[in-house]
């Protein structure tokens, strides 16, 4: 020992001086650990509970997050689905209107039709009418033309019935 003790002295090592630190140590370490250990401890207990907690927190936000998207791509679906519902709704109630529009066109159509058919038919009865008026005129002064020459009597009355039988025909047409 007597050797170590010389290395160490040499080396300025000085065996009163390390007890004394190691006492001086040991009672700061003692002093510390009454006075400043628990308020540190339990700084570093809140500290790692708040860290915890805003762990928590974010695991949290993130479930949060996917579920809002998860709800936002439902959403949307939804709204995909009912804006092609009212689509095709739009489309069917287009085709119902286009169809009543022909209906009523061809309606419209048939009774124009049935009104030009019956215009046609009243021209036609007065045409008709017009006409008979105008050879019943023409046959008459047919028949004074030939009363007044000088035809035989039998002439007369074969002319005369051959006019009549002429008009009737043309009346019963």
């Amino acid at each position: 020992m007597d050797v170590l003790s010389n290395v160490l002295s040499s080396l300025g090592f000085d065996f009163s001086s390390f007890i004394f630190n190691i006492i001086n140590f040991s009672l700061l370490g003692f002093i510390i650990y009454k006075l400043a250990y628990k308020k540190i401890s339990t700084v570093l207990e809140e500290r790692q509970k708040i860290i915890n907690d805003g762990i928590e927190k974010s695991v949290k936000a993130e479930e949060l997050i996917k579920s809002a998207q998860i709800d936002s791509e439902n959403i949307i679906l939804n709204a995909k689905n009912q804006a092609a519902n009212i689509v095709e709704n739009a489309k069917l109630k287009a085709s119902s209107i286009i169809e009543e529009a022909k209906q009523q066109a061809i309606e419209n159509s048939n009774l124009i039709l049935q009104k030009a058919q019956k215009e046609a038919e009243i021209e036609k009865i007065e045409y008709l009418n017009k006409f008979k008026s105008e050879f019943t005129e023409l046959v008459i002064k047919t028949a004074e033309k030939l009363i007044e020459d000088e035809f035989s009597s039998t002439k007369k009355s074969k002319n005369v019935k051959d006019i009549e039988s002429v008009y009737t025909r043309m009346l019963n047409h």
